[in-house]
C-alpha cells in the first residue's frame, strides 16, 4: 500500500463515471514511496494504485496488468510558474506540449486537461 498525504491510509477512492466507491485495502507491505510500491508490484508482491501516466511503459510492455481498468482515481498534474502564461511563449509552448502529451498518451480528454 502507498501512504498518500491527502488520502486516508488503506482506503482507495475509485470512480467509474458518476459512480464512486471507497475500497478498503490491506496487506503486509506498506510504504509512502511510490517507487518502492512500484518495485514490489513489478516483483509480483501485490497490487498497487498508481497514476496511469506513471506506469504506462510497464503496462505497454506487459510487465504490469491493470486489474480494474474500468475504475480510476483522479490525479491532477499542475504546472506551476511565476509569471502569467501569456507573457512567455516558451512557457506557454511547454505547458501546451505537456497537456497535449497527456491527452494523447492517456486519451482522456473528457477528464479536463486545461491550460490556464
Amino acid at each position: 500500500m502507498t501512504k498518500e498525504r491527502d488520502m486516508t491510509h488503506g482506503i482507495w477512492e475509485l470512480g467509474n463515471g458518476q459512480e464512486k466507491k471507497s475500497v478498503k485495502v490491506s496487506g503486509h507491505l506498506s510504504s509512502n514511496s511510490g517507487e518502492i510500491v512500484l518495485q514490489w508490484a513489478l516483483e509480483g508482491k501485490g497490487i498497487m494504485l498508481r497514476s496511469e501516466w506513471d506506469v504506462l511503459p510497464f503496462l505497454e510492455s506487459g510487465k504490469l496488468v491493470q486489474v480494474l481498468p474500468e475504475y480510476a482515481q483522479s490525479a491532477n498534474i499542475w504546472a506551476v510558474y511565476r509569471e502569467p502564461l501569456y507573457r512567455s511563449m516558451k512557457l506557454r509552448v511547454c505547458v501546451e506540449f505537456l497537456a497535449a502529451w497527456c491527452q494523447q498518451r492517456l486519451g482522456k480528454p473528457d477528464e479536463g486537461y486545461q491550460v490556464m
